[in-house]
């Protein structure tokens, strides 16, 4: 949604898509650039297994915390924009805003923080 969704413009005008729609849309590219930047950047010191099958489970745990965060934002951003008003960037601004600390201490916490004894990826922790 015009460079809010994490960086990945989509305005719903230039696509002629629905607000709500774009903000998926956005939210879809932006998960998979997110996730290759946490992962080279953010999480690099982590003792966490760099083989494929460990990155693709990474992925599918972190789209789905990012794909349960989006269906708590859309409603947000439907009644910050449709009910009371707001220009959806300004609703989008304010919806990631909102979600995007829970996301991060999600991240941080279950998906790439290992045993430090056992230095394997698979066992996620929930707290």
């Amino acid at each position: 949604m015009d460079a809010l969704d994490e960086g990945i413009p989509v305005r719903p005008g230039s696509l002629g898509l629905n607000y709500l729609l774009a903000a998926v849309v956005a939210s879809q590219a932006s998960t998979a650039a997110a996730f290759v930047l946490n992962e080279a950047w953010v999480f690099r010191a982590e003792p966490v297994s760099r083989s494929l099958g460990s990155m693709l489970k990474r992925l599918l745990v972190f789209d789905a915390v990012n794909g349960a965060s989006l269906l708590l934002r859309l409603p947000v951003l439907y009644v910050l924009t449709s009910i009371v008003g707001i220009n959806y960037l300004l609703s989008n601004l304010a919806a990631i805003a909102i979600f995007m600390l829970m996301r991060f201490v999600v991240a941080d916490g279950w998906i790439w923080r290992a045993s430090a004894a056992s230095g394997e990826p698979e066992r996620y922790e929930t707290a």
